[in-house]
């Protein structure tokens, strides 16, 4: 089973067609395209489910929010990265598309409108329809007398003690406007067009929906920044508010986090906090609008977020839709089966026997989960035994990203403080995950566990677990491969393999890999493993090769290839 410790992201392996650059012939560009457009077009499909009225109404809701989630991730990584490249004098142009960043960027915001606009429309068919089931999002143009008097009594208990209005003035310069968070932006005093700036932030620490006054076969709520909007009359004084709307800054996450300066002597932990405070104050992308505030504020703040205005959006619906996760609890009982799919749950795998201990039935013969058809359990079960067993000396694992509540990273604890080895390469670069790696790293130290960080230039992509045992039969080792993170949360979403194996081979190479890992080492050598960033293209390109030959001598050929995304070029061609 191959397995890549390289990041797709970062730097290619090398390959011995690397070496030959010049001797290729000119690019073909008719089959390839753009790797921005493509991932538009991806949500463009997810967009489709959305539309499709034999889905659950509610599944549908979050088909909506996963578009949204992933343009998000989009505009930060790959819009900011794009900008940075624009922004350099001699421009790289895509090996795919031939176009260079600017002509990229162009193509983007010229397809991106079509995109926003079929977005709106088919949130508002869902909502519509869950209308139509009990669940009612009031705007509000559209609250009753009993809903303001809910709206304001929710300002003056939940809100009002906690805002922090500001005035754009002179003595009060323009607010850092951080990342994703949301924001109510007015117009004060006098028409819209002469009045001043004022800005207040929606408080993360309070629920975004709020509930309304209903029957008992509805749940009609509202959201937080609506009442907000709604009482801004009583957040700045003598100050008059007019118009207002809600907003939300994307800003550039494109960071290479070794390309800050590792200080020496500092804990990398430390220089990754640091990393993750930056990310909020880097340039815009993106600026979303929700209201109308007038040309004269909406041109300050695009002034002073040095914004142009095709990256500025005027939208009709709420932004970001993380909340709709939450309303699933509210939908009417009578109607609760007919908006969402039947619940799923993970099968124990038919390869073990869960009344038995798992390294016998490991050793005895190779286990192969399937997630999410299969459950995680075999492979807790596994690390949870060892960390109890006498016979295990020591654990080895690279985590790149785990659950907030990870049972796995608890029972690691446990063998740690039972004074077994424990060794956790901690991938603090996995993208927006890196808070989170960061607390674990920290528990995981404080256990007793040696918490490594992987090699400079490289994120460490390997889903690897090996624990060795040492009883009267000698040494003996249990190795675990898969192709997705050991995460109990995502095994029960993503599609992935994972092995459970006994074989003394693959055990060998998997140490190798472990001691390479801590010596920085990239360049091993193993016999039944591929590892990026040296070994695993050659073994993808051997294989290719082989199949071509054996198509052209008219014998059976076939490639299977299983993954999140291809832009290697030689692998394309």
């Amino acid at each position: 089973m191959a397995k890549a410790a390289g990041d797709k992201n970062d730097k290619a392996e090398k390959s011995p067609r690397d070496e030959k650059d010049d001797k290729r012939p000119k690019r073909d560009f008719s089959y390839t395209q753009n790797r921005e457009i493509s991932w538009l077009r991806f949500d463009d499909r997810i967009l489709d489910e959305a539309y499709d009225e034999t889905v659950p109404v509610f599944e549908r809701l979050k088909f909506c929010e996963i578009v949204e989630s992933n343009l998000d991730e989009w505009f930060m990584i790959r819009v900011g990265g794009l900008s940075d490249l624009a922004s350099l004098k001699n421009q790289p142009k895509d090996n795919k598309s031939n176009l260079t960043p600017d002509e990229q960027l162009d193509a983007i915001f010229e397809a991106l409108p079509a995109l926003v606009e079929r977005h709106e429309r088919g949130l508002a068919e869902v909502e519509a329809a869950l209308a139509d089931k009990g669940l009612v999002r009031v705007a509000p143009a559209d609250y009753t007398e009993a809903d303001l008097a809910t709206v304001q009594r929710h300002f003056e208990r939940r809100l009002a003690p906690i805002i922090s209005p500001l005035i754009v003035d002179p003595r009060h310069p323009f607010p850092n406007l951080r990342n994703g968070r949301l924001f109510v932006a007015c117009s004060l005093d006098g028409e819209e067009e002469s009045g001043l700036l004022g800005i207040i932030e929606v408080p993360r620490t309070e629920a975004r929906v709020v509930a309304l006054p209903a029957s008992s076969k509805a749940y009609r709520y509202t959201l937080l920044e609506d009442v907000l909007q709604t009482c801004l009359d009583q957040c700045f004084g003598d100050y008059s508010p007019k118009r207002s709307a809600v907003l939300r800054v994307t800003r550039n996450a494109d960071i290479d986090p070794d390309g800050e300066g590792v200080e020496e002597e500092e804990d990398y932990r430390q220089h990754m906090k640091k990393v993750l405070k930056l990310r909020q104050r880097l340039q815009p992308v993106r600026l979303e609008i929700r209201g109308k505030l007038g040309k004269k504020l909406e041109d300050l703040i695009a002034g002073e977020l040095a914004l142009e205005s095709r990256r500025i959006f005027h939208l009709n619906r709420p932004i970001d839709l993380g909340y709709v996760y939450g309303l699933e609890t509210h939908i009417p009982d009578y109607e609760h089966a007919s908006c969402v799919y039947r619940k799923f749950e993970p099968q124990i795998s038919p390869m073990v026997d869960l009344s038995l201990p798992m390294r016998g039935q490991v050793e005895d013969h190779d286990v192969l989960l399937t997630y999410p058809y299969e459950s995680m359990t075999p492979l807790l079960r596994l690390v949870r035994e060892a960390s109890a067993d006498d016979a295990c000396i020591s654990i080895k694992i690279t985590l790149y990203r785990v659950a907030k509540s990870s049972h796995l990273c608890e029972s690691l604890i446990s063998a740690a403080e039972a004074g077994k080895d424990v060794t956790v390469l901690m991938e603090l670069r996995a993208r927006f995950d890196e808070a989170n790696n960061i607390a674990w790293a920290e528990r995981l130290e404080d256990a007793g566990c040696t918490v490594i960080y992987g090699s400079e230039g490289f994120k460490c992509h390997s889903k690897i677990c090996q624990i060795t045992y040492h009883d009267h039969d000698g040494i003996s080792r249990i190795t675990c491969l898969g192709t997705g993170n050991f995460n109990e949360k995502t095994a029960t979403l993503y599609s992935d393999f994972m092995l459970l194996t006994a074989d003394e081979g693959i055990g060998a190479d998997g140490n190798t890999f472990f001691r390479n890992l801590s010596l920085g080492n990239l360049r091993g050598s193993y016999k039944h493993l591929g590892v990026a960033p040296v070994g695993l293209k050659p073994l993808v390109m051997r294989g290719l090769d082989r199949e071509i030959a054996r198509a052209r001598a008219g014998e059976p050929a076939k490639v299977f290839l299983k993954m999140n995304s291809l832009t290697d070029r030689d692998v394309i061609d």
